[in-house]
């Protein structure tokens, strides 16, 4: 976990030095097609080619479209995730993306309570006092990250 969180860390700050000296455009087309190139080298692998064939050919078309609309919804929330690492601070895009947990916990919460049997999310009174505390201090150094 480390190690992704420091190379997740590395890409932003590399992402956000070039978009200093190329166009924002520029930075998101290659990187999409550094990503692509990344991927389709698993296919290299004969085991990963052997498994995608089998799972693809298992898998019902309903669950081929839901693949491909998330994979869309990905590439969109990878654009504008890019689209602020261009235009502001790293640690300020890096830290708004800290309420994603608080947006699972909303979306937990909800789903707990409209349909139990899916999911079940702890509601008491401490789980509620931290995801609060959790908020304040995102917030607190979201304005600090923005006013100094």
């Amino acid at each position: 976990m480390v190690i992704a969180c420091l190379s997740f860390a590395l890409y932003a700050i590399i992402f956000r030095y070039c978009t200093r000296f190329i166009s924002f455009t520029n930075g998101f087309v290659w990187t999409h097609l550094i990503m692509t190139i990344f991927s389709l080298s698993l296919f290299l692998q004969k085991k990963f080619r052997l498994d995608f064939a089998y799972e693809t050919k298992s898998a019902s078309v309903g669950l081929l479209f839901l693949v491909l609309i998330l994979a869309t919804v990905a590439h969109v929330g990878a654009f504008f995730n890019q689209w602020a690492l261009s235009l502001g601070p790293v640690a300020l895009v890096f830290a708004f993306e800290g309420f994603q947990v608080l947006f699972v916990f909303v979306i937990a919460s909800l789903l707990s309570i409209f349909l139990p049997n899916i999911i079940k999310e702890e509601l008491d009174r401490r789980n509620l006092i931290l995801k609060i505390l959790a908020l304040i201090l995102m917030i607190a150094g979201i304005l600090v990250l923005a006013l100094s």
